[in-house]
C-alpha cells in the first residue's frame, strides 16, 4: 500500500491466538504541515491458502479490499504512536507533553480529525517513544527526560515512574519488552544499555506466570511458522539474479527492484502503442514551443512576451507556485519561530546571568605578558537576604551590649580569693589569647586573614563560643557577609588599574599618532605597538554583535536596496548642494588647501621649488640670475640645514615617545603583578572564610543528623513503651488464669487419688478377691490403653514441647472425647468371663462401676492437666514476650545515652581553625595533606617554657662539664708533671753513671784545659756535619723523586693491565655465554651434531684455557706490582713503630 508524506513511525499489533489471526498496522506521518494517522489490517492466512485478488501486481501491492485501509488526520503533532487494540491507540501530544489515548472508528470518513479521548500526564521533556508488551499489559515510555514510565494498557492513570538516564546527556532513546515481560531494557544517547527486573510481590507472581505461559505458546507458534517456513523454502526453487554490469551500476539488485522492473516491461509492452503515440505529440508540442520562444526573443523588447505567456498547464504551474509558496512561507515561520527562541532564551540567560550581578566578569591582562587578573562576579543580594543579615547584626549587638552591661554590674571583687578560684581558668585562657595576640599574628585565633582585606567584621563570634545551633548559623551568615566585602574590596582595586590601563591605552594612543605623523615624515618602516582592549576587558562586548563578527553575506531585499539607494542620493545631494553654497569653504580649500594654519614640519620637507633660470647654463645666465641662483642655493642651504635637524629632533622625539611606551607599560605590568599578589592573598583569606562555614556547616549536618536520630529512638521508645505495657497487662492476666486453674487441677487430681484410697474400703467384702480385683480395676483396653495420671512437669513439658512455636494448642475439653475408651472396649473388660470365679454378680456390677468411675476421673485429670499445660505454655511465651521487649528498650535507652553523650562531646569539643607558620607544625607531612588525627595542639608559652627550661638545664649540664673537665685537666697535668720528673731523675741518674763511668783520656784533658780551642774544632765539626746533611737530604730527595716516577710508571702499567682485564673479562664472558649457546644448539640437533663439532669444540675448549691461564698469569703479575708499589710507598714515608 502506499502512504503520502514523510514516515515518521510505524506500530505493528497482532491480535488473536491462532492461525486465523490479524496484524494491524498504525503508520504515522506528515504531510502538508499535518500529521497522520493510517491503520490497516492485513489477514494472516496460512500458506496452504491462497487469496485470489490480495496483491494488485508481481510486486505484492497490497488490494485496499484486504487492507481495511483506515486514514485519519491530528490537530497537533504527536510522537510515539503505539497501538493498543483494533480501536485504541496511544500518543505523546509533542505541545503539551501528555500521553493521548485515541479511540480509531471503524467507519471512516475522508479526512476525519482525532480528538483524543483522554489525557495522562506524561514525560517531561517532549519527544520520545511508547513500546507495548508482548502480552499486550504493559505500556512502556521513555523520552529525553531520561526517564522511564510504565503503565498497565488497560489502566493508565497509574503511572510507575523511573529515573534510568540523565536528561543532560539526551535522556532515553530506546525501550524494548523481554519476551516474558520481566525484563525491560533502555538506551540512552550516551552509549549506555541499562536492564530492569520487576520486584514481584504475590500478585505480580500470578500475572509472571500468566506472561511466561503466553511467552511460551508465542515461541511455539514461532516455531511451528519457522519450520512451516523453511519447509516451504527449502521445496522452492532458486531465485534467479541478474548481475548488472559493474560499468553501468554497483552492486547487485534486490529482488524487489527485479520485480518493479519487470512490472513496468510488462506495462511498457502492453500500452507501447499509446505510449510511443503520446511522446510522439508531446515532441512535436515542445519543438513548437521552443521555436515560438526563440522567436520571441528575436523580438524587440516591447513587442516581447513574458516567459509566463509560454506556459501551457496553467493550472500545473499555479499549483508548483502555490507548493512553492506554502514551502516558503513554511520556512520563514520555522526560521521565524528558531529566532524567537533563541531570543527569548538569549533574554533569559541575559536576565539570569547578567542583569542580576552587580559586578560583571572581568579580565585586566598585562601588555607584554601572559598574566591576567580577574574580578569576583558579584551578585545582586536579595532583598530577603539583607533584611536578614540586618536582623542577625542587629541581635548581635545587642548581645554584646548585654555582655557589656554584665561585665559591668557583675565585676568580680579582688579579694575574694574564691572568685578568683573560679575564674582562674577563663582568666588564663583570656590571658592565652592576649599573649597570642601581642607576640605572634593577630589572626591566629580567628582563623582567616580576612580583616586584612576588608573582611573585619566585630560582630564574628570567637570561634570558642560557637556552641549553640542558633550562633552557629549566624556565624555562617556573618562569614558570608565578610566574604562578600573582601571580594568587593579587591573588586575596587580591580576597578581602579582597570580604569588605569584604559587611560594608559589612551595616552599610548595618543602617542601613536604622533608617532605615526613622524613616520610619515620620516619615511620610516618601523613598527607601531597599537595595545587594545580584549574582549574579556569588555564584557559588555560579548552582548553586541559587530557587523565584522558575521561571516556571512548580508540578504538585503530589493525593496530595502532601492531605499537605501534612494536615501545615499538624497545625502549626496545635500551634501553637494551645502558644499557649492559655501564660499568661505570654497575659498579657504583654494587657497591654503583647507588649512587655516600651516604645519612648518610639513614645508621642511617639501623640497624648493628651482627657478627656471637655473636650468640654464652658469656662462649664458646674467649677473642678476647669477646673483639669485647664489641667493637661492644658500637658501637651500640653509633649508637642507634646517630640514636636518628637524629630522634629528624627529627622530629623537620618535625613541623618546617609544621608549616612554615601552616604561608606562613596564609601570602597569608592574602594577598588574602587585594586584596579582593580592588577588592570591585576597583568595587565600576567601578560601579560609568558606572553610570556616564549610565547617559550621557540616556541624549543623552532624547536629541535625543526631537530632533526627534521637527522635527516631524517641519514637522507638514509646512505642515498645506502649507494648510493653500490653505484655506486662497480658502477663498479668495469664498468672491470674494460671493460678485459678492451677487449683482446678489439684482438686480433680485430688478426687482421683481419693478414688484409689476408697477401692479397698468398698470391697472389703470381698477380701479373698480383692487382689485381683485391684489389678483388674487398673487394667485399661489394649487398643487404648490409659496412662496413669501423669505429673504437672511432664505435662507442662509436653504442651511446651508440642507448642514451642508459641501458638494455642486445641483446648483438652474439645479433645477429652478421643481420650475416653470406647464402651466396646470396655465391655469387653466388663464382661463376665473376666470375673473372678466364685465372685457374686452384684459384686462384679460394684466393680464395673466402680472400673468405670475411675476411667472418667482419670481421663478428667487428663484433660485438666492439658490445658493448664496450654495456659501455662501461653504464659511462658508472654513472659518471653515481655523480657524481649524490656531489652529492647534497655538496648534503646544505651543508644540513647550514648548518642547524647555523643551530642555532649560533639558540642563542647569543638573544631577550631588556626593560622599556624611552618615552624610551628611538628607534624611529619604525608604525601599531599599531614594527618593531624593523632597530633596535640599546645600553647605557644608551654612550648617556650620547656625550651627555657631546657636551656637551663643544657647550661647547668655544660658548667658541670665544664668542672669535670678542668679538674681531670689538673689531675692529667699531675700526671704528666709526676711523669716528668721520673723521666728527669732516670735521666739525671743515667747521666751520674756515666759521668761516673767516663774514661778521661788526652783528647777530653785537653778539650777540658782548652775550651776555646775546642769550641773552634765543635763548630767545624759540625760545620762538617751540616754539608754531610744537605747532601744526604738532596741525595734523598732524588731517590725520591726517582721512586715516585718509577711508582706513577707502575701503576700506569696497573691501570692498563687492570683495563685489559676487564676487556678479557668481558670476552671470558662472551665465549662463556656462545659456550652455553652451543651447548643448548647441541641439545636440540642430537648426537650426530655434536659429533662433527667436536674438533671445533675442542678447539674452542684449549682457546678458552689458554685465555684463563693468561688471566691468571696477569693476575699474579698485578699482584706482584701491587707489593710492590705498596713496599715503596712504605719507603717513602717514616714507619713510626713503637719498640719496647
Amino acid at each position: 500500500t502506499e502512504i503520502s508524506g514523510d514516515l515518521l513511525e510505524l506500530s505493528v499489533l497482532a491480535t488473536g491466538q491462532g492461525d486465523e489471526d490479524d496484524t494491524i498496522f498504525s503508520v504515522l506521518s506528515q504531510h502538508g504541515g499535518k500529521t497522520a494517522i493510517t491503520v490497516f489490517q492485513i489477514p494472516n492466512k496460512s500458506s496452504e491458502q491462497a487469496v485470489p485478488g490480495l496483491c494488485e501486481d508481481a510486486t505484492n501491492r497490497l488490494s485496499a479490499v484486504f487492507t481495511s485501509k483506515r486514514e485519519f488526520t491530528l490537530a497537533e503533532p504527536v510522537c510515539g504512536l503505539t497501538l493498543l487494540s483494533t480501536t485504541h491507540a496511544v500518543a505523546m501530544v509533542t505541545s503539551t507533553k501528555m500521553l493521548a489515548k485515541f479511540t480509531l472508528p471503524t467507519a471512516v470518513a475522508a479526512q476525519q480529525e482525532l480528538v483524543p479521548h483522554s489525557m495522562h500526564s506524561s514525560h517531561e521533556l517532549a519527544g520520545g517513544l511508547t513500546k507495548l508488551s508482548l502480552n499486550q499489559k504493559l505500556l512502556g515510555s521513555v523520552a529525553p527526560d531520561g526517564k522511564l514510565i510504565m503503565r498497565l494498557a488497560d489502566n493508565l492513570d497509574r503511572p510507575l515512574l523511573l529515573n534510568c538516564h540523565h536528561h543532560s546527556r539526551g535522556g532515553c532513546d530506546g525501550l524494548a519488552f523481554s519476551s516474558d515481560s520481566y525484563r525491560i531494557l533502555t538506551t540512552g544517547d550516551n552509549g549506555t544499555l541499562s536492564c530492569w527486573e520487576w520486584e514481584l510481590t504475590a500478585h505480580g507472581n500470578i500475572k509472571a506466570s500468566q506472561a511466561a505461559e503466553f511467552n511460551a505458546k508465542l515461541v511455539q507458534r514461532l516455531e511451528s511458522s519457522q519450520t512451516a517456513e523453511n519447509i516451504a523454502l527449502a521445496s522452492m526453487s532458486p531465485l534467479p539474479l541478474q548481475a548488472l554490469d559493474a560499468e553501468q551500476e554497483e552492486g547487485t539488485k534486490q529482488w524487489l527492484q527485479h520485480v518493479i522492473e519487470e512490472t513496468r516491461q510488462a506495462e511498457d509492452g502492453k500500452y507501447s502503442e499509446a505510449k510511443s503515440k503520446l511522446r510522439q505529440e508531446l515532441s512535436s508540442l515542445r519543438e513548437k514551443v521552443m521555436a515560438m520562444i526563440a522567436a520571441n526573443e528575436l523580438l524587440p523588447a516591447i513587442e516581447q512576451l513574458e516567459r509566463r505567456e509560454f506556459i501551457l498547464d496553467t493550472e500545473e504551474h499555479k499549483r508548483l507556485q502555490a507548493e512553492e509558496d506554502a514551502y516558503i512561507q513554511e520556512v520563514r515561520e520555522e526560521i521565524e519561530l528558531s529566532n524567537l527562541t533563541k531570543m527569548y532564551l538569549r533574554d533569559k540567560i541575559k536576565r539570569d546571568c547578567w542583569d542580576s550581578m552587580k559586578v560583571k566578569g572581568k579580565v585586566v591582562k598585562a601588555f607584554q605578558s601572559k598574566l591576567e587578573v580577574r574580578n569576583y562576579a558579584l551578585i545582586h543580594r536579595r532583598e530577603a537576604t539583607l533584611n536578614e543579615l540586618e536582623r542577625i547584626k542587629t541581635h548581635r549587638r545587642i548581645e554584646l551590649a548585654e555582655q557589656e552591661v554584665r561585665k559591668l554590674v557583675s565585676r568580680p571583687d579582688p579579694g575574694a580569693s574564691a572568685v578568683e578560684d573560679r575564674g582562674g581558668a577563663g582568666e588564663e585562657e583570656a590571658e592565652g589569647k592576649q599573649e597570642v595576640k601581642e607576640q605572634g599574628d593577630p589572626d591566629a585565633l580567628k582563623g582567616s586573614h580576612g580583616s586584612r582585606y576588608g573582611g573585619d567584621c566585630d560582630l564574628l563570634r570567637d570561634q570558642f563560643e560557637l556552641y549553640s545551633l542558633v550562633s552557629k548559623k549566624q556565624q555562617m551568615c556573618l562569614l558570608q557577609d565578610c566574604i562578600y566585602h573582601i571580594k568587593e574590596t579587591f573588586n575596587k582595586e580591580f576597578d581602579d588599574v582597570s580604569k588605569a590601563k584604559e587611560a594608559e591605552i589612551t595616552r599610548i594612543m595618543e602617542k601613536n599618532a604622533r608617532i605615526r605623523k613622524i613616520v610619515k615624515d620620516l619615511k620610516l618602516s618601523e613598527s607601531i605597538v597599537e595595545p587594545t582592549l580584549d574582549p574579556t576587558e569588555q564584557p559588555e562586548s560579548f552582548l553586541t554583535v559587530q557587523d565584522s563578527e558575521i561571516k556571512a553575506e548580508k540578504y538585503i531585499p530589493p525593496e530595502e536596496q532601492k531605499r537605501l539607494q534612494e536615501a545615499a542620493l538624497a545625502e549626496e545631494k545635500k551634501r553637494l548642494a551645502e558644499i557649492g553654497d559655501n564660499p568661505r569653504e570654497r575659498a579657504l580649500e583654494m587657497m591654503m588647501y583647507g588649512r587655516l594654519e600651516a604645519n612648518a614640519e610639513e614645508e621642511l620637507f617639501k623640497d624648493l621649488a628651482r627657478p627656471d633660470f637655473m636650468q640654464k647654463d652658469p656662462a649664458e645666465m646674467t649677473e642678476d640670475e647669477i646673483r639669485m641662483a647664489k641667493e637661492f642655493e644658500k637658501k637651500e642651504a640653509a633649508f637642507l640645514e634646517e630640514r636636518e635637524k628637524l629630522k634629528k629632533a624627529l627622530e629623537a622625539e620618535f625613541k623618546k615617545l617609544q621608549s616612554s611606551i615601552v616604561q608606562s607599560m613596564e609601570q602597569f605590568d608592574e602594577r598588574l603583578h602587585k594586584l596579582f599578589e593580592l588577588k592570591i592573598r585576597t583568595e587565600t583569606a576567601v578560601l579560609q572564610e568558606e572553610l570556616k562555614i564549610l565547617r559550621l556547616a557540616l556541624a549543623l549536618m552532624v547536629e541535625e543528623e543526631v537530632a533526627m536520630k534521637e527522635e527516631v529512638l524517641n519514637q522507638e521508645l514509646e512505642k515498645k513503651k506502649v507494648a510493653k505495657a500490653d505484655t506486662s497487662s497480658a502477663v498479668s492476666s495469664a498468672k491470674r488464669h494460671v493460678e485459678d486453674y492451677r487449683e482446678v487441677y489439684d482438686r480433680t487430681q485430688a478426687e482421683d487419688r481419693e478414688l484409689d484410697k476408697t477401692f479397698k474400703k468398698d470391697f472389703s467384702d470381698c477380701e479373698p478377691y480383692l487382689e485381683q480385683l485391684y489389678k483388674l480395676y487398673r487394667k485399661r483396653p489394649r487398643g487404648q490403653r490409659l496412662k496413669p495420671a501423669p505429673s504437672e512437669g511432664a505435662l507442662l513439658q509436653e504442651a511446651i514441647s508440642q507448642n514451642s512455636s508459641g501458638e494455642r494448642p486445641p483446648s483438652a475439653s474439645l479433645g477429652g472425647g478421643a481420650l475416653r475408651p470406647s464402651d466396646d472396649l470396655m465391655g469387653e473388660l466388663d464382661h463376665l468371663s473376666n470375673m473372678p470365679e466364685g465372685l457374686s454378680l452384684s459384686a462384679w456390677e460394684r466393680f464395673v462401676a466402680a472400673r468405670r468411675r475411675k476411667v472418667e476421673s482419670e481421663q478428667k485429670v487428663k484433660a485438666t492437666a492439658l490445658k493448664l499445660a496450654e495456659m501455662t505454655a501461653f504464659l511462658k511465651k508472654r513472659q518471653a514476650e515481655d523480657e524481649s521487649i524490656q531489652s529492647m528498650i534497655q538496648d534503646t535507652f544505651r543508644q540513647l545515652n550514648k548518642l547524647q553523650d555523643d551530642k555532649m562531646v560533639f558540642d563542647l569539643n569543638l573544631e577550631i581553625q588556626f593560622l599556624l607558620k611552618q615552624g610551628q607544625i611538628e607534624v611529619d607531612p604525608g604525601e599531599f595533606v599531614p594527618d593531624f588525627s593523632d597530633s596535640v595542639l599546645i600553647h605557644r608559652s608551654a612550648v617556650e617554657e620547656l625550651n627555657s627550661q631546657i636551656k637551663s638545664i643544657g647550661e647547668a649540664k655544660l658548667s658541670i662539664m665544664t668542672e669535670a673537665k678542668d679538674f681531670k685537666k689538673g689531675i692529667y697535668s699531675l700526671k704528666w708533671e709526676l711523669k716528668r720528673l721520673l723521666m728527669l731523675e732516670e735521666d739525671l741518674i743515667e747521666k751520674a753513671k756515666d759521668i761516673q763511668m767516663l774514661k778521661v783520656t788526652k783528647e777530653l784533658q785537653h778539650r777540658l784545659m782548652d775550651l776555646d780551642h775546642s769550641q773552634e774544632k765543635d763548630q767545624r765539626d759540625i760545620a762538617a756535619l751540616e754539608s754531610a746533611l744537605e747532601l744526604v737530604e738532596k741525595t734523598h730527595h732524588n731517590n725520591v723523586q726517582e721512586k715516585k716516577r718509577t711508582l706513577s710508571k707502575y701503576q700506569s702499567q696497573v691501570e692498563a693491565m687492570e683495563d685489559e682485564n676487564k676487556n678479557k673479562e668481558k670476552e671470558l664472558l662472551e665465549l662463556w655465554l656462545m659456550v652455553q649457546e652451543r651447548k643448548g644448539i647441541d641439545k636440540l640437533a642430537g648426537l650426530p651434531a655434536a659429533e662433527v663439532n667436536r674438533e671445533r669444540r675442542m678447539g674452542e675448549i684449549v682457546t678458552r684455557r689458554r685465555m684463563v691461564d693468561l688471566v691468571k698469569s696477569q693476575a699474579q703479575e698485578v699482584t706482584v706490582l701491587r707489593t710492590e708499589v705498596e713496599r715503596l710507598r712504605r719507603r717513602t714515608f717514616p714507619a713510626l713503630v713503637q719498640i719496647d
